[in-house]
C-alpha cells in the first residue's frame, strides 16, 4: 500500500507540475505585452540606446578630463615660469650684492 501511495503521489506531482506549467504558459501568452519579435526589437533598441548613452557620457567625460588636464598644465607652466622669474630675480640681486661687496672690498684694500 505504501508503494501505491508513492506512485499516486508521484503521478499527482507530475500532473500538478504539468497543470501549473500549462496555466503559466497560458497566462503568459494572454498577458504578454508584446510578441516575441516586438520584445526582441524592444530589447535591442533599449540596449542600443544604453550603448549610445554610455558612449555619449564617455565622450563628455573625456572632454572634461582633457579640459581639466589642460588647465592643470597651464597652471603648472604659469607657476613654473613665475618660479623661474623669482629665482632669476634672486640671482640678479645676489650678483648685484656680490659686485657691490667686491667693489667695496677693492676700494678698502686700495
Amino acid at each position: 500500500m505504501r508503494m501505491r501511495m508513492r506512485k499516486n503521489s508521484w503521478a499527482q506531482s507530475v500532473a500538478g507540475f504539468a497543470l501549473g506549467l500549462g496555466v503559466g504558459v497560458a497566462l503568459g501568452v494572454l498577458f504578454a505585452p508584446m510578441s516575441g519579435e516586438d520584445m526582441r526589437d524592444y530589447v535591442r533598441g533599449t540596449a542600443e540606446d544604453a550603448i549610445d548613452e554610455a558612449t555619449s557620457q564617455a565622450r563628455r567625460f573625456t572632454r572634461r578630463a582633457k579640459s581639466a588636464a589642460s588647465e592643470v598644465i597651464d597652471d603648472t607652466v604659469r607657476d613654473a615660469i613665475g618660479a623661474v622669474d623669482r629665482v632669476a630675480e634672486h640671482l640678479t640681486d645676489a650678483a648685484d650684492a656680490t659686485a657691490k661687496a667686491y667693489e667695496k672690498a677693492r676700494k678698502a684694500s686700495a
